[in-house]
């Protein structure tokens, strides 16, 4: 049997594309998390996408940097909710 304090709870995170608009641009990642409304409450300032859309090229997801909604990174904490 499996001691509770010592096992681990699985989570299945999904990858969310996310898109902050600061006026005359866009800046774009994607956040790993449980669900599109983790991310929403986290960074209450970005668009989420459960989809890229479809202009969104495989040239772009490349060079479009993935983050842990955990540990996020890059850009994305200055946007954390206070």
């Amino acid at each position: 049997m499996a001691d509770p304090k010592h096992s681990k709870v699985e989570r299945t995170l999904k990858r969310y594309l996310v898109r902050y608009n600061y006026g005359v641009g866009s800046l774009w990642a994607f956040v790993l998390a449980e669900s599109k409304e983790q991310v929403e409450s986290r960074f209450p300032k970005v668009i989420v996408y459960s989809e890229p859309p479809p202009w969104f090229t495989l040239e772009m997801e490349s060079a479009t940097h993935t983050y842990s909604i955990d540990k996020p990174g890059g850009w994305l904490p200055t946007l954390l909710k206070a």
